[in-house]
């Protein structure tokens, strides 16, 4: 059954009726499930369980046919074949099912911190990190400093300055 999502406060009259229902409703589950599992049992000949064991059989030979389409030079076989494998494999619970275990935060290193007990540095000791952060031009292809970029423009100034230019010759000033 579903858990109730929200908390409902019944009046006694209301409670008993509720307390009816929830064991009426575990009366006809269980009475349901006496009354299938012998027509089940049933169901299951030897019939059926002959297609079942083929099914196992025929495993191996599905498998190497989804190798075989994996590696078709035909774009569409390959696709419907990584398709079908990722249908029934990833995110089959049955197959790959949820890790149990949460996940571990991730883990913060940091440099040329001062050691506990090193006499080398000072408690005081301040470090000065100098980190330039670099981008390459996607005109001339030079890595540089962020800073001599137009923006967040993946252009540096020079390359910028020299397209201006060339576009300003080209329409004129209005450009």
């Amino acid at each position: 059954m579903a858990a109730n999502l929200l908390k409902v406060d019944y009046t006694p009259e209301q409670r008993q009726v509720a307390d009816m229902v929830s064991a009426s409703q575990d009366v006809v589950r269980d009475v349901l499930r006496d009354e299938v599992t012998p027509i089940v049992r049933e169901a299951l000949t030897d019939d059926v369980l002959v297609g079942i064991r083929d099914l196992v059989r025929l495993t191996p030979k599905m498998i190497a046919a989804i190798e075989q389409d994996l590696t078709n030079t035909d774009d569409t076989v390959r696709q419907k074949a990584y398709t079908l494998l990722a249908r029934y494999t990833l995110g089959n619970p049955s197959i790959a099912p949820a890790p149990t275990t949460p996940a571990t935060s991730p883990m913060s290193v940091f440099f040329e911190m001062p050691r506990p007990g090193d006499s080398s540095q000072t408690s005081d000791a301040v470090l000065e990190a100098n980190a330039t952060e670099v981008k390459t031009c996607a005109e001339c292809g030079v890595e540089k400093d962020a800073a001599l970029f137009v923006g967040t423009s993946d252009r540096c100034r020079g390359c910028h300055d020299r397209l201006r230019s060339t576009v300003r010759q080209r329409y004129g000033d209005a450009a």
